[in-house]
Protein backbone atom coordinates (compact mmCIF):
# COMPACT_ATOMS: atom_id res chain seq x y z
CA UNK A 1 0.00 0.00 0.00
CA UNK A 2 1.59 3.16 -0.77
CA UNK A 3 1.69 6.14 1.19
CA UNK A 4 2.63 9.57 1.92
CA UNK A 5 3.71 10.70 5.36
CA UNK A 6 4.15 14.81 6.62
CA UNK A 7 5.09 16.04 9.77
CA UNK A 8 6.84 19.02 7.61
CA UNK A 9 3.65 21.17 8.33
CA UNK A 10 0.33 20.23 9.32
CA UNK A 11 0.40 16.09 9.48
CA UNK A 12 -0.79 14.41 7.45
CA UNK A 13 -1.35 10.77 6.03
CA UNK A 14 -2.17 10.25 2.41
CA UNK A 15 -3.01 7.08 0.90
CA UNK A 16 -3.60 6.70 -3.09
CA UNK A 17 -6.59 8.61 -4.11
CA UNK A 18 -7.61 10.40 -1.02
CA UNK A 19 -6.34 12.50 2.48
CA UNK A 20 -7.01 10.02 5.66
CA UNK A 21 -8.15 11.30 9.44
CA UNK A 22 -5.42 10.92 11.64
CA UNK A 23 -8.27 10.64 14.31
CA UNK A 24 -8.70 12.45 17.78
CA UNK A 25 -5.92 15.03 18.90
CA UNK A 26 -3.87 12.48 21.18
CA UNK A 27 -4.10 9.40 18.39
CA UNK A 28 -2.51 12.12 16.03
CA UNK A 29 0.21 12.78 18.66
CA UNK A 30 1.13 9.49 18.80
CA UNK A 31 1.26 9.01 14.82
CA UNK A 32 3.39 12.12 14.74
CA UNK A 33 5.99 10.79 17.65
CA UNK A 34 6.53 7.51 16.01
CA UNK A 35 6.99 9.45 12.42
CA UNK A 36 9.43 11.95 14.35
CA UNK A 37 11.09 8.75 15.47
CA UNK A 38 10.47 6.92 12.54
CA UNK A 39 12.26 3.18 12.43
CA UNK A 40 13.12 2.92 16.09
CA UNK A 41 11.41 2.11 18.85
CA UNK A 42 9.74 4.46 21.05
CA UNK A 43 9.05 3.13 24.43
CA UNK A 44 5.66 3.42 25.84
CA UNK A 45 6.96 5.06 28.96
CA UNK A 46 8.03 7.78 27.01
CA UNK A 47 5.00 7.92 24.69
CA UNK A 48 2.50 7.97 27.37
CA UNK A 49 5.02 10.84 28.93
CA UNK A 50 4.71 13.14 26.01
CA UNK A 51 1.14 12.49 25.45
CA UNK A 52 -0.09 13.76 28.54
CA UNK A 53 3.08 16.42 28.98
CA UNK A 54 4.37 14.24 31.92
CA UNK A 55 1.25 13.59 33.81
CA UNK A 56 -0.12 10.17 32.44
CA UNK A 57 -3.57 8.84 33.66
CA UNK A 58 -3.41 5.44 34.87
CA UNK A 59 -5.13 4.15 31.74
CA UNK A 60 -2.28 5.79 29.81
CA UNK A 61 -1.22 2.16 28.15
CA UNK A 62 -4.58 0.91 27.36
CA UNK A 63 -5.09 4.01 25.76
CA UNK A 64 -1.95 3.72 23.59
CA UNK A 65 -3.29 0.41 23.02
CA UNK A 66 -6.36 1.77 21.17
CA UNK A 67 -4.69 4.66 19.75
CA UNK A 68 -2.25 2.03 17.45
CA UNK A 69 -4.91 -0.70 16.76
CA UNK A 70 -6.82 2.62 14.91
CA UNK A 71 -4.07 3.56 13.21
CA UNK A 72 -3.45 0.29 11.73
CA UNK A 73 -6.41 0.60 10.01
CA UNK A 74 -4.92 2.81 7.76
CA UNK A 75 -1.19 2.19 8.06
CA UNK A 76 -1.46 -2.12 8.44
CA UNK A 77 1.16 -3.85 10.10
CA UNK A 78 3.68 -1.08 9.65
CA UNK A 79 3.62 -0.19 13.69
CA UNK A 80 4.97 -2.73 15.82
CA UNK A 81 4.88 -3.91 19.33
CA UNK A 82 8.51 -4.49 20.36
CA UNK A 83 7.50 -5.70 23.95
CA UNK A 84 8.47 -2.56 25.47
CA UNK A 85 7.18 0.06 22.64
CA UNK A 86 6.42 0.74 19.62
CA UNK A 87 8.19 1.20 16.34
CA UNK A 88 6.44 2.86 12.62
CA UNK A 89 8.05 0.91 9.63
CA UNK A 90 8.94 4.05 7.08
CA UNK A 91 10.34 3.69 3.66
CA UNK A 92 12.26 6.65 2.54
CA UNK A 93 10.02 7.91 -0.18
CA UNK A 94 7.35 7.74 2.02
CA UNK A 95 7.80 10.59 4.58
CA UNK A 96 8.45 14.27 4.15
CA UNK A 97 11.14 14.48 6.37
CA UNK A 98 12.83 11.69 5.42
CA UNK A 99 13.16 13.21 2.03
CA UNK A 100 14.53 16.05 3.27
CA UNK A 101 17.04 14.61 4.97
CA UNK A 102 17.90 12.76 2.09
CA UNK A 103 18.24 16.31 -0.42
CA UNK A 104 20.25 17.68 2.23
CA UNK A 105 22.72 15.29 2.49
CA UNK A 106 23.22 15.31 -1.36
CA UNK A 107 22.96 18.92 -1.13
CA UNK A 108 25.99 19.27 0.98
CA UNK A 109 27.61 16.42 -1.11
CA UNK A 110 27.52 18.54 -4.20
CA UNK A 111 28.79 21.18 -2.44
CA UNK A 112 31.72 19.61 -1.53
CA UNK A 113 32.29 18.44 -4.76
CA UNK A 114 32.28 22.15 -6.12
CA UNK A 115 29.11 21.50 -7.52
CA UNK A 116 27.18 24.67 -6.79
CA UNK A 117 24.32 24.77 -9.03
CA UNK A 118 23.45 21.60 -8.14
CA UNK A 119 23.75 21.94 -4.66
CA UNK A 120 21.46 24.83 -4.53
CA UNK A 121 18.92 22.86 -6.42
CA UNK A 122 19.01 19.84 -4.23
CA UNK A 123 18.83 22.36 -1.12
CA UNK A 124 16.22 24.48 -2.67
CA UNK A 125 13.77 21.55 -3.25
CA UNK A 126 14.68 20.25 0.75
CA UNK A 127 13.44 23.49 1.84
CA UNK A 128 10.34 23.71 -0.21
CA UNK A 129 9.06 20.65 1.25
CA UNK A 130 7.90 22.92 4.58
CA UNK A 131 4.69 23.70 3.68
CA UNK A 132 3.71 25.59 7.40
CA UNK A 133 5.07 25.33 10.67
CA UNK A 134 6.08 22.09 11.53
CA UNK A 135 3.01 20.05 13.15
CA UNK A 136 1.04 22.86 13.26
CA UNK A 137 -1.67 21.28 14.28
CA UNK A 138 -0.34 19.65 17.50
CA UNK A 139 1.24 22.85 19.16
CA UNK A 140 -0.75 22.83 22.30
CA UNK A 141 1.08 19.89 23.11
CA UNK A 142 4.52 20.88 24.81
CA UNK A 143 6.31 17.14 23.09
CA UNK A 144 4.82 18.44 19.50
CA UNK A 145 6.08 22.53 20.10
CA UNK A 146 9.61 21.46 21.34
CA UNK A 147 9.37 18.92 17.77
CA UNK A 148 8.26 21.38 15.54
CA UNK A 149 10.80 23.92 16.71
CA UNK A 150 13.77 21.34 16.64
CA UNK A 151 12.38 20.47 12.79
CA UNK A 152 12.12 24.40 11.91
CA UNK A 153 15.97 24.71 13.01
CA UNK A 154 16.58 22.19 10.95
CA UNK A 155 14.86 23.55 7.49
CA UNK A 156 16.12 27.70 8.28
CA UNK A 157 19.70 25.76 8.53
CA UNK A 158 19.10 24.42 5.16
CA UNK A 159 17.65 27.78 3.96
CA UNK A 160 20.68 29.27 5.02
CA UNK A 161 22.85 27.21 3.23
CA UNK A 162 20.58 27.23 -0.29
CA UNK A 163 20.74 31.21 0.06
CA UNK A 164 25.02 31.20 0.33
CA UNK A 165 25.25 29.03 -2.66
CA UNK A 166 22.79 30.92 -4.47
CA UNK A 167 24.53 34.27 -3.28
CA UNK A 168 27.62 32.51 -5.10
CA UNK A 169 25.58 31.61 -7.91
CA UNK A 170 24.63 35.12 -8.26
CA UNK A 171 21.21 34.31 -7.71
CA UNK A 172 20.18 37.50 -5.40
CA UNK A 173 16.88 37.62 -6.82
CA UNK A 174 15.71 34.01 -5.84
CA UNK A 175 17.31 35.03 -2.13
CA UNK A 176 15.39 38.28 -1.92
CA UNK A 177 12.06 36.52 -3.10
CA UNK A 178 11.43 35.05 0.44
CA UNK A 179 13.60 35.87 2.64
CA UNK A 180 11.78 38.68 4.14
CA UNK A 181 9.08 35.51 4.73
CA UNK A 182 11.67 33.35 6.70
CA UNK A 183 12.86 36.42 8.38
CA UNK A 184 9.58 37.18 10.09
CA UNK A 185 9.55 33.62 11.55
CA UNK A 186 13.28 33.84 12.27
CA UNK A 187 14.26 37.65 13.09
CA UNK A 188 16.75 37.21 15.29
CA UNK A 189 18.85 35.02 12.69
CA UNK A 190 22.14 36.05 11.41
CA UNK A 191 23.07 34.05 8.84
CA UNK A 192 19.12 34.78 7.39
CA UNK A 193 20.22 38.67 7.72
CA UNK A 194 23.35 37.92 6.26
CA UNK A 195 22.17 36.63 3.23
CA UNK A 196 19.56 39.19 2.97
CA UNK A 197 22.21 41.95 2.93
CA UNK A 198 24.79 39.80 0.69
CA UNK A 199 21.47 39.34 -1.74
CA UNK A 200 20.74 43.33 -1.87
CA UNK A 201 24.47 44.64 -2.45
CA UNK A 202 25.19 42.12 -4.76
CA UNK A 203 21.57 43.23 -6.88
CA UNK A 204 23.06 47.18 -6.52
CA UNK A 205 21.38 47.89 -3.29
CA UNK A 206 24.05 48.84 -0.88
CA UNK A 207 22.64 51.70 0.87
CA UNK A 208 19.66 48.77 1.79
CA UNK A 209 22.23 46.85 2.32
CA UNK A 210 23.66 48.36 5.13
CA UNK A 211 19.93 50.20 6.56
CA UNK A 212 19.20 46.18 6.91
CA UNK A 213 21.70 45.74 9.38
CA UNK A 214 20.97 48.64 11.18
CA UNK A 215 17.77 47.60 11.55
CA UNK A 216 18.68 44.28 13.07
CA UNK A 217 20.96 45.66 15.21
CA UNK A 218 18.89 48.11 16.71
CA UNK A 219 16.04 44.67 16.85
CA UNK A 220 18.81 42.59 18.41
CA UNK A 221 19.31 45.19 21.06
CA UNK A 222 16.07 45.83 22.13
CA UNK A 223 14.53 42.38 22.22
CA UNK A 224 17.95 39.92 23.30
CA UNK A 225 20.22 43.21 24.67
CA UNK A 226 23.23 41.25 21.82
CA UNK A 227 25.14 43.15 19.39
CA UNK A 228 24.93 41.12 16.21
CA UNK A 229 27.71 38.46 15.61
CA UNK A 230 31.25 38.74 14.26
CA UNK A 231 30.24 36.80 11.15
CA UNK A 232 27.03 39.20 10.70
CA UNK A 233 29.39 42.47 11.24
CA UNK A 234 32.21 40.96 8.69
CA UNK A 235 29.70 40.93 5.80
CA UNK A 236 28.07 44.41 6.95
CA UNK A 237 32.22 45.66 7.02
CA UNK A 238 32.96 44.09 3.79
CA UNK A 239 30.04 45.89 2.43
CA UNK A 240 30.63 49.48 3.72
CA UNK A 241 34.49 49.23 2.24
CA UNK A 242 33.24 48.39 -1.74
CA UNK A 243 30.72 50.73 -1.60
CA UNK A 244 33.11 53.59 -0.26
CA UNK A 245 36.27 52.07 -2.16
CA UNK A 246 38.65 49.02 -2.03
CA UNK A 247 38.04 46.55 0.48
CA UNK A 248 40.26 46.46 3.73
CA UNK A 249 41.69 43.02 4.41
CA UNK A 250 40.65 41.11 6.98
CA UNK A 251 41.91 41.20 10.45
CA UNK A 252 43.04 37.92 11.83
CA UNK A 253 41.63 38.20 15.24
CA UNK A 254 38.09 38.43 13.52
CA UNK A 255 38.07 35.08 11.74
CA UNK A 256 34.76 32.66 13.08
CA UNK A 257 35.56 28.73 13.28
CA UNK A 258 33.97 26.18 10.77
CA UNK A 259 31.93 23.83 12.77
CA UNK A 260 34.13 21.04 10.98
CA UNK A 261 35.92 20.92 14.26
CA UNK A 262 33.16 19.27 15.94
CA UNK A 263 32.78 15.34 15.27
CA UNK A 264 29.60 13.74 13.47
CA UNK A 265 26.53 13.27 14.83
CA UNK A 266 26.17 9.96 16.23
CA UNK A 267 22.88 8.47 14.84
CA UNK A 268 22.89 5.67 17.54
CA UNK A 269 22.63 8.46 20.24
CA UNK A 270 19.88 7.26 22.62
CA UNK A 271 18.30 8.36 26.04
CA UNK A 272 19.74 10.89 28.10
CA UNK A 273 16.67 13.05 27.95
CA UNK A 274 17.06 14.64 30.82
CA UNK A 275 20.59 15.54 30.42
CA UNK A 276 19.78 16.86 27.02
CA UNK A 277 17.42 19.22 28.02
CA UNK A 278 19.15 20.38 30.74
CA UNK A 279 22.25 21.43 28.67
CA UNK A 280 19.98 22.50 25.95
CA UNK A 281 18.51 25.44 28.31
CA UNK A 282 21.80 25.98 29.25
CA UNK A 283 23.63 26.57 26.11
CA UNK A 284 20.47 28.99 25.28
CA UNK A 285 20.83 30.99 28.42
CA UNK A 286 21.02 34.59 27.52
CA UNK A 287 23.72 35.11 30.69
CA UNK A 288 26.21 37.19 30.28
CA UNK A 289 28.22 35.55 32.82
CA UNK A 290 27.51 31.69 32.57
CA UNK A 291 29.95 29.16 33.84
CA UNK A 292 30.91 25.66 32.08
CA UNK A 293 28.51 23.13 31.92
CA UNK A 294 30.53 20.02 33.72
CA UNK A 295 29.23 16.41 32.11
CA UNK A 296 30.73 13.78 34.60
CA UNK A 297 30.65 10.24 35.40
CA UNK A 298 33.17 6.78 34.45
CA UNK A 299 34.94 6.14 32.01
CA UNK A 300 33.29 5.21 28.51
CA UNK A 301 29.80 6.26 29.81
CA UNK A 302 29.25 8.71 26.87
CA UNK A 303 29.86 11.96 28.35
CA UNK A 304 31.94 13.28 24.44
CA UNK A 305 28.77 11.54 23.23
CA UNK A 306 26.66 13.63 25.48
CA UNK A 307 28.46 16.86 24.59
CA UNK A 308 28.41 16.22 20.95
CA UNK A 309 25.05 15.32 20.72
CA UNK A 310 23.48 18.30 22.37
CA UNK A 311 26.20 20.65 20.31
CA UNK A 312 24.82 18.82 17.41
CA UNK A 313 21.31 19.68 18.25
CA UNK A 314 21.93 23.52 19.14
CA UNK A 315 24.50 24.61 16.90
CA UNK A 316 22.28 27.00 15.03
CA UNK A 317 22.89 28.99 18.73
CA UNK A 318 26.47 29.59 18.12
CA UNK A 319 27.30 31.08 14.18
CA UNK A 320 30.65 31.77 14.82
CA UNK A 321 31.52 27.85 15.45
CA UNK A 322 32.01 25.01 17.25
CA UNK A 323 35.34 23.56 18.24
CA UNK A 324 36.53 20.92 20.78
CA UNK A 325 39.75 21.42 22.69
CA UNK A 326 41.77 17.85 23.49
CA UNK A 327 43.78 18.02 26.48
CA UNK A 328 45.46 14.70 25.55
CA UNK A 329 47.72 13.33 23.07
CA UNK A 330 47.30 10.07 20.86
CA UNK A 331 49.00 8.49 23.88
CA UNK A 332 46.29 9.56 26.78
CA UNK A 333 49.17 11.71 28.38
CA UNK A 334 47.99 15.34 29.29
CA UNK A 335 48.81 17.94 27.35
CA UNK A 336 50.90 20.64 28.21
CA UNK A 337 48.66 24.28 28.77
CA UNK A 338 51.06 25.70 26.67
CA UNK A 339 50.34 23.15 23.47
CA UNK A 340 46.71 23.33 24.05
CA UNK A 341 46.46 26.70 23.81
CA UNK A 342 49.23 26.73 20.68
CA UNK A 343 46.91 24.69 18.85
CA UNK A 344 43.84 26.17 19.93
CA UNK A 345 45.16 29.88 18.61
CA UNK A 346 46.33 28.40 15.30
CA UNK A 347 42.76 26.40 15.02
CA UNK A 348 41.17 29.52 15.33
CA UNK A 349 43.52 31.75 12.88
CA UNK A 350 45.04 33.87 15.85
CA UNK A 351 49.42 34.39 16.45
CA UNK A 352 51.30 32.52 18.68
CA UNK A 353 52.43 33.89 22.03
CA UNK A 354 55.53 34.11 23.70
CA UNK A 355 54.21 32.80 27.22
CA UNK A 356 51.14 31.20 28.54
CA UNK A 357 49.75 33.96 30.55
CA UNK A 358 49.92 35.82 27.04
CA UNK A 359 48.08 33.17 25.36
CA UNK A 360 45.68 33.11 27.44
CA UNK A 361 44.89 36.84 27.55
CA UNK A 362 44.57 36.48 23.74
CA UNK A 363 42.11 33.52 23.89
CA UNK A 364 39.78 35.24 26.14
CA UNK A 365 40.35 38.63 24.67
CA UNK A 366 39.37 36.72 21.11
CA UNK A 367 36.40 34.35 22.85
CA UNK A 368 34.72 37.18 24.24
CA UNK A 369 34.30 38.76 20.97
CA UNK A 370 32.49 35.42 19.63
CA UNK A 371 29.51 33.53 20.36
CA UNK A 372 30.99 30.21 19.88
CA UNK A 373 30.64 26.35 21.46
CA UNK A 374 33.88 25.47 23.62
CA UNK A 375 34.07 21.34 24.13
CA UNK A 376 36.66 20.59 26.34
CA UNK A 377 36.41 17.19 26.12
CA UNK A 378 38.89 14.60 29.03
CA UNK A 379 39.57 17.38 31.50
CA UNK A 380 42.18 15.68 34.09
CA UNK A 381 41.53 18.49 36.82
CA UNK A 382 39.92 21.92 37.12
CA UNK A 383 43.26 23.70 36.59
CA UNK A 384 43.12 22.62 32.86
CA UNK A 385 39.61 23.96 32.51
CA UNK A 386 40.05 27.62 34.23
CA UNK A 387 42.29 28.76 31.96
CA UNK A 388 40.34 28.06 28.78
CA UNK A 389 37.18 29.70 30.25
CA UNK A 390 35.85 33.17 29.38
CA UNK A 391 36.05 35.97 31.30
CA UNK A 392 32.45 36.97 29.77
CA UNK A 393 30.37 37.23 26.64
CA UNK A 394 28.10 34.94 24.82
CA UNK A 395 30.23 32.16 24.05
CA UNK A 396 29.52 29.00 26.15
CA UNK A 397 31.64 26.02 27.35
CA UNK A 398 31.05 22.26 28.05
CA UNK A 399 33.70 20.05 29.72
CA UNK A 400 33.73 16.75 29.73
CA UNK A 401 35.89 14.35 32.36
CA UNK A 402 35.40 11.48 34.21
CA UNK A 403 36.76 13.65 37.70
CA UNK A 404 34.15 15.32 39.06
CA UNK A 405 35.82 18.73 39.22
CA UNK A 406 34.71 19.95 42.36
CA UNK A 407 35.84 22.85 42.79
CA UNK A 408 35.35 24.97 39.67
CA UNK A 409 33.03 27.92 40.55
CA UNK A 410 30.06 28.33 38.99
CA UNK A 411 29.12 25.21 37.22
CA UNK A 412 26.30 23.31 35.89
CA UNK A 413 27.54 19.68 36.61
CA UNK A 414 25.50 16.61 35.33
CA UNK A 415 26.74 13.10 36.24
CA UNK A 416 26.01 10.36 34.00
CA UNK A 417 24.97 6.76 34.88
CA UNK A 418 24.38 3.70 32.77
CA UNK A 419 21.78 3.21 30.67
CA UNK A 420 18.34 1.99 31.67
CA UNK A 421 17.08 -1.70 30.70
CA UNK A 422 14.82 0.25 27.98
CA UNK A 423 17.28 2.58 26.59
CA UNK A 424 20.43 -0.48 26.49
CA UNK A 425 17.45 -2.43 24.38
CA UNK A 426 16.72 0.61 22.24
CA UNK A 427 20.54 1.37 21.65
CA UNK A 428 21.43 -2.93 21.09
CA UNK A 429 18.56 -2.74 18.39
CA UNK A 430 19.64 0.42 16.50
CA UNK A 431 22.96 -1.03 16.34
CA UNK A 432 22.01 -5.20 15.04
CA UNK A 433 18.53 -4.35 14.63
CA UNK A 434 15.28 -4.21 16.02
CA UNK A 435 14.25 -7.80 14.14
CA UNK A 436 17.68 -9.59 16.29
CA UNK A 437 16.75 -8.25 18.83
CA UNK A 438 13.60 -9.31 19.15
CA UNK A 439 14.05 -12.67 18.17
CA UNK A 440 16.30 -13.49 21.03
CA UNK A 441 14.52 -10.45 23.54
CA UNK A 442 15.80 -13.35 26.69
CA UNK A 443 18.67 -13.39 25.43
CA UNK A 444 19.24 -9.57 24.78
CA UNK A 445 18.62 -8.90 28.35
CA UNK A 446 21.10 -11.15 29.96
CA UNK A 447 23.81 -9.79 27.03
CA UNK A 448 22.72 -6.01 28.88
CA UNK A 449 23.24 -7.48 32.35
CA UNK A 450 26.65 -8.85 31.22
CA UNK A 451 27.71 -5.20 29.64
CA UNK A 452 26.42 -4.35 33.10
CA UNK A 453 24.25 -1.57 30.73
CA UNK A 454 27.27 0.41 30.29
CA UNK A 455 27.03 2.48 26.86
CA UNK A 456 30.43 1.51 25.60
CA UNK A 457 30.41 -2.19 26.45
CA UNK A 458 26.94 -2.35 24.60
CA UNK A 459 28.02 -0.75 21.30
CA UNK A 460 31.45 -3.28 21.39
CA UNK A 461 29.27 -6.26 21.76
CA UNK A 462 26.82 -4.84 19.09
CA UNK A 463 30.21 -4.43 17.03
CA UNK A 464 30.69 -8.16 17.69
CA UNK A 465 27.46 -9.49 16.53
CA UNK A 466 26.89 -7.07 13.97
CA UNK A 467 30.21 -9.02 12.47
CA UNK A 468 29.26 -12.36 13.31
CA UNK A 469 25.58 -12.42 11.91
CA UNK A 470 25.52 -16.28 13.31
CA UNK A 471 25.83 -15.23 16.86
CA UNK A 472 22.83 -14.52 19.71
CA UNK A 473 22.68 -12.31 21.89
CA UNK A 474 22.44 -15.44 24.42
CA UNK A 475 25.41 -16.88 22.71
CA UNK A 476 27.21 -13.85 23.64
CA UNK A 477 26.43 -12.79 26.68
CA UNK A 478 27.61 -16.68 28.15
CA UNK A 479 30.99 -15.71 26.51
CA UNK A 480 31.27 -12.00 28.34
CA UNK A 481 30.31 -14.26 31.63
CA UNK A 482 32.15 -16.49 31.56
CA UNK A 483 35.36 -15.19 30.80
CA UNK A 484 37.10 -12.72 32.89
CA UNK A 485 39.48 -10.75 30.47
CA UNK A 486 38.06 -8.09 27.93
CA UNK A 487 38.64 -10.10 24.50
CA UNK A 488 34.81 -10.10 23.37
CA UNK A 489 34.29 -6.50 24.49
CA UNK A 490 37.24 -5.65 21.89
CA UNK A 491 36.56 -5.28 18.17
CA UNK A 492 37.69 -2.86 15.25
CA UNK A 493 38.46 0.34 16.77
CA UNK A 494 36.08 -0.46 20.19
CA UNK A 495 38.74 -1.35 22.82
CA UNK A 496 37.41 -1.49 25.97
CA UNK A 497 39.84 -3.07 27.94
CA UNK A 498 42.84 -0.61 26.54
CA UNK A 499 40.40 2.21 27.95
CA UNK A 500 39.86 1.19 31.36
CA UNK A 501 43.63 0.10 31.27
CA UNK A 502 44.85 3.52 30.13
CA UNK A 503 42.38 5.37 32.33
CA UNK A 504 43.46 3.33 35.52
CA UNK A 505 47.10 3.67 34.71
CA UNK A 506 46.91 7.45 34.81
CA UNK A 507 45.46 7.15 38.24
CA UNK A 508 48.34 7.67 40.82
CA UNK A 509 50.02 4.46 41.94
CA UNK A 510 48.22 4.62 45.13
CA UNK A 511 44.91 5.20 43.66
CA UNK A 512 45.67 1.98 41.74
CA UNK A 513 46.29 0.11 44.62
CA UNK A 514 42.97 0.90 46.93
CA UNK A 515 41.22 -0.04 43.64
CA UNK A 516 42.86 -3.01 43.52
CA UNK A 517 42.47 -3.77 46.96
CA UNK A 518 38.29 -2.46 46.88
CA UNK A 519 37.54 -4.15 44.10
CA UNK A 520 38.63 -7.86 45.97
CA UNK A 521 36.15 -6.81 48.56
CA UNK A 522 33.67 -9.87 48.15
CA UNK A 523 30.25 -8.78 46.52
CA UNK A 524 29.76 -5.19 44.64
CA UNK A 525 28.72 -3.16 47.44
CA UNK A 526 30.81 -2.40 50.82
CA UNK A 527 31.23 0.54 53.77
CA UNK A 528 33.71 2.61 55.25
CA UNK A 529 34.58 0.11 57.63
CA UNK A 530 35.67 -2.47 55.00
CA UNK A 531 37.97 -0.03 53.34
CA UNK A 532 40.76 -0.30 55.69
CA UNK A 533 44.39 1.17 54.87
CA UNK A 534 42.56 2.76 51.54
CA UNK A 535 40.49 5.41 53.75
CA UNK A 536 43.26 8.07 53.15
CA UNK A 537 42.48 8.23 49.06
CA UNK A 538 38.94 6.78 49.18
CA UNK A 539 37.29 10.45 48.84
CA UNK A 540 40.05 11.12 45.85
CA UNK A 541 38.78 7.89 44.54
CA UNK A 542 34.97 8.69 44.92
CA UNK A 543 35.98 12.41 43.03
CA UNK A 544 36.89 10.26 40.69
CA UNK A 545 33.80 8.59 40.10
CA UNK A 546 35.46 4.92 40.53
CA UNK A 547 33.84 4.71 43.43
CA UNK A 548 29.75 5.56 43.85
CA UNK A 549 28.60 7.54 46.92
CA UNK A 550 24.75 7.64 47.60
CA UNK A 551 23.32 11.18 47.75
CA UNK A 552 21.34 11.63 51.66
CA UNK A 553 21.95 12.71 54.89
CA UNK A 554 22.95 9.50 56.17
CA UNK A 555 26.25 8.37 58.53
CA UNK A 556 29.53 7.81 56.52
CA UNK A 557 29.63 4.26 58.30
CA UNK A 558 26.60 3.13 57.48
CA UNK A 559 26.28 3.85 53.74
CA UNK A 560 26.80 1.19 51.13
CA UNK A 561 29.34 2.12 48.45
CA UNK A 562 29.65 0.43 45.24
CA UNK A 563 32.00 0.47 42.23
CA UNK A 564 31.49 0.17 38.30
CA UNK A 565 31.00 -3.43 37.58
CA UNK A 566 33.56 -3.18 34.33
CA UNK A 567 35.98 -0.97 36.49
CA UNK A 568 35.83 -4.17 39.29
CA UNK A 569 36.05 -6.68 36.92
CA UNK A 570 39.12 -4.92 34.91
CA UNK A 571 41.02 -4.57 38.63
CA UNK A 572 40.68 -7.86 39.40
CA UNK A 573 42.60 -8.92 36.04
CA UNK A 574 45.10 -6.32 36.71
CA UNK A 575 45.72 -8.23 40.18
CA UNK A 576 46.08 -11.61 38.63
CA UNK A 577 48.44 -10.07 36.21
Amino acid sequence: MGVELRVLGPLQVRVPGMRVDGGPLKQRLLLAMLLCRANNVVSKTTLAADLWDELPPASARKNIQVYVSQLRKVLGDRIQNAGYGYALSVQADELDLFRFDSLVLAGHKCARAGRVAAAAKLLSEAVSLRTAEPLADLLQNSWAAAESERLERRVVTAYEDWADLAIELGQYESVLTGVDDVLVRHPHRDRVRAAKMAALAGAGRAQEALSCYEEHRQKLAHDLGLDPSPALRAVYDKILYQSLGPAKPARADNRTLDPVYLPPKNADFVGRAAETQALAAFLDSRSSSAGPAVITGPIGIGKTALAVHVAHMMRDLFPDGIVVVKLHDAASHPLPASEVLRQLLHAVGLEECENVDSAIALWRSWLAQQRILVIVDDAPDEASVRYLLPSFGASRVLVTSRMRLSTLDSVMRLELAVLSPQEGLELLGRIIGLHRVMRDLDGAERLLRACALHPLAIRAAAARLVALPYLSCDRLAARLEAAPEFDDFDIGDISVGTLYSSGLLRLPPAWREAVRGLAALPGRTFTLDAVGSHTDVFEALIEANIVTCPSGDVGAHSVMFSMAPLVQRYALLLRET
